[in-house]
């Protein structure tokens, strides 16, 4: 008898009506014409002819061994396509599965435009974090300390703020030991001040001071941040601000308009 059937052969005419179903025509047709060539193997194989198998001379067998390892060679390939065609099918699920999430959402906010419910509304917080986050990811990740300042200076003479504020930040933490780390630190202060957000401008003056205690712009941001301190009520640390300015920088043209500031107090 014929024991050299393999149970590759086997497993092929198990799956071929699962594979069918999932494939296209022409796939579909190729899988019709293998399984025809499988049963009409297997009803020789099996029948009666099979009696007379010992009598089949070397060649003949040898003929049925080659036309089996073609049909399974054919079933191997034909199975990889099912499973590269149930991939992109599971892909698309997911996809449609996403889109259906999405008009879901949509159709909520629909629902609660329609009866009259509000939308949550986004403060002032939420929209500086969202312009911040943006503004950070447009950042070249690889860029030259000299272009990241000069992109960010030119935001600020544009007087936009925002973009110029991240540029500056982002400068900073990249290189924050720079020469031009100590401009970036009083111009971040300028620009708080400009927003009238006074307790940001005293701070980003005082981390100026703090990393340059003797840097080009320590007698500016001395200057500046007596003035913020100054509006904000702090008169008193407005005074020891500008003292300490003519103190350490006698020199300096700042010093000149802090004795201004402190003579019309």
């Amino acid at each position: 008898m014929l024991k050299w059937i393999s149970p590759a052969l086997v497993l092929t005419l198990a799956m071929l009506p699962l594979a069918s179903s999932a494939m296209n025509a022409q796939e579909q047709a190729r899988f019709d014409r293998l399984e025809r060539r499988l049963m009409a193997m297997e009803n020789k194989v099996f029948s009666g002819e099979a009696e007379e198998q010992d009598s089949l001379d070397p060649a003949t067998l040898a003929d049925f061994e080659i036309r089996l390892s073609q049909i399974e060679e054919e079933s191997r390939k034909l199975y990889g396509a099912v499973e590269e065609l149930g991939y992109s099918v599971e892909q698309l699920v997911r996809k449609v599965d996403l889109i259906a999430k999405d008009m879901e959402m949509r159709m909520v906010d629909i629902e609660n435009a329609v009866e009259g419910k509000s939308a949550p509304v986004e403060t002032q917080a939420d929209k500086e974090a969202r312009a911040a986050a943006q503004v950070k990811q447009d950042i070249p990740a690889e860029i030259d300390p000299d272009q990241l300042y000069q992109k960010a200076y030119n935001y600020l003479t544009t007087a936009s703020y925002p973009q110029a504020k991240q540029w500056f930040e982002a400068f900073l933490e990249r290189f924050p030991n720079h020469q031009r780390a100590d401009n970036s630190h009083y111009w971040l202060g300028e620009i708080s001040l400009v927003e009238d957000d006074l307790e940001k401008a005293v701070i980003a003056f005082s981390n100026g001071l703090k990393a340059f205690p003797k840097g080009q712009k320590a007698p500016a941001n001395f200057l500046k941040m007596g003035v913020a301190l100054k509006r904000l009520g702090r008169e008193d640390h407005a005074r020891s601000t500008w003292k300490k300015l003519i103190k350490d920088f006698p020199d300096a043209p700042e010093s000149e308009k802090a004795k201004k500031q402190l003579e019309s107090m």
